[in-house]
Parts: C-alpha cells; structure tokens; sequence
C-alpha cells in the first residue's frame, strides 16, 4: 500500500480500521467562487480537483462555508468578493502568476486578519520563509492501493473521524506521484507499518479432485 508526506507508503496493499462519526446536519454553503456563504468562510486553493475537493468536504463537516479556488489568481478574485473569509488554506505548488507561498504573503499584506494555512506534499517550507502568522501543514498520510485493496477502503477512510492505515510501506515526501493518489493524506491520521502482513482472504485453496 502507499502513504505520503510524513510517510507516503508505496503501492501495495491496505487495511483501514476507522471510528465512524456521528451524522451532522448542519447547513453549510459550499461555493466555487460564487453564491453566499451562511458562516465564517475558508478559502482552499489547490489545482488538484479531488484533494480540493475532498479537503472542502472535511471542513464543511466542520462548520464552515467553503470557497475553492484552483489557482492564486481565481482565490484572489474570491477574495475580493467575499468579505466572510476568515482562513485560507493554500497548496505550494500551483499553476498561473504566483504560487502559494507567494499568495499567502499577498494575502497577508492586503488582507492582514485572515489567518493563513501553507500546504505541500512535495517540499518542507521553514518558518521564516512562511508570512507573520502563517502556518505549514505537511501533507502526509496519501495511500495508494493494489489492485482489490482499492475496492472499498478509499471511501472508507473518508468515513472516519480517526483513520488508521495499516501500510506495507512507508516512502519519502514527494516519492508518489499526486495522480496516483487514491486517498488524501487529510483523511489519514495514523500509519502503522507492517512489511509483510498476512493476507488470509488472497490465500489460494486447492481441492483434491475425486
């Protein structure tokens, strides 16, 4: 199996054991670039259309309304719409003018109350290098499955409230390929290693014929 960031495990197979959390029916607004928002919004900036969307969907369950952007030009142009962004949460590596680390010190100078949340899978931004107040999140945890172990467990980690994967190897930050990606570090909140697991149910059983 394949986790990322911290540890970014390689294709092979992957069980996950999660805690399921309660239904929550709050009503949230989920906009890209438009419509109201109904409370304190963040803005996600990524190109990565499922890593956005999967990490919208995990803040919505939060409470907050939601913004997405897939480039700094487009969340600039959000921001200057909507005066009910409060956060904003940024990739590093991105297409167009600037990348993130570039938009959060933007975001900071023309925007100063808006707290700023950098991101990256690939690279380890120092604290210096982040703007007044900013923060760096490591994007660790991405799973990448073999062949049936992909089946079930993808949409089951985004179930859990606590999600642990059992991997059968941990690989360096930046060694998966993003497209490759089956499951968001940000549905992975613990990875334990086990090399060579035993695999009961890929056991094959051979009848003596009569």
């Amino acid at each position: 199996m394949s986790a990322g960031g911290l540890a970014q495990p390689h294709p092979s197979e992957c069980t996950i054991h999660i805690a399921m959390k309660p239904f929550d029916q709050r009503g949230v607004t989920r906009v890209m670039g438009g419509s109201e928002a109904l409370c304190v919004g963040v803005l996600i900036v990524e190109d990565e259309l499922l890593i956005r969307m999967d990490t919208a969907s995990v803040i919505e369950d939060a409470g907050f309304a939601v913004y997405e952007a897939s480039s700094a030009d487009e969340a600039i142009h959000i921001l200057e719409k909507h005066q009910d962004i409060r956060f904003i949460f940024t990739d590093v590596h991105m297409p167009g003018s600037m990348d993130g680390l570039k938009l959060a010190h933007y975001v900071r100078g023309r925007w100063p109350p808006i707290k700023i949340i950098v991101t990256s899978g690939r690279v380890k931004v120092r604290e210096e290098d982040l703007p007044s107040g900013g923060v760096f999140f490591d994007k660790q945890g991405n799973l990448v499955y073999r062949k049936t172990a992909r089946n079930f467990n993808p949409v089951v980690a985004m179930c859990g409230k606590v999600t642990v994967a059992e991997v059968e190897q941990i690989v360096e930050n930046g060694a998966l390929d993003p497209d490759l990606v089956h499951t968001p570090g940000i549905f992975v909140q613990r990875l334990v290693l086990n090399a060579k697991p035993e695999k009961r149910i890929e056991q094959r059983t051979v009848r003596a014929k009569n």
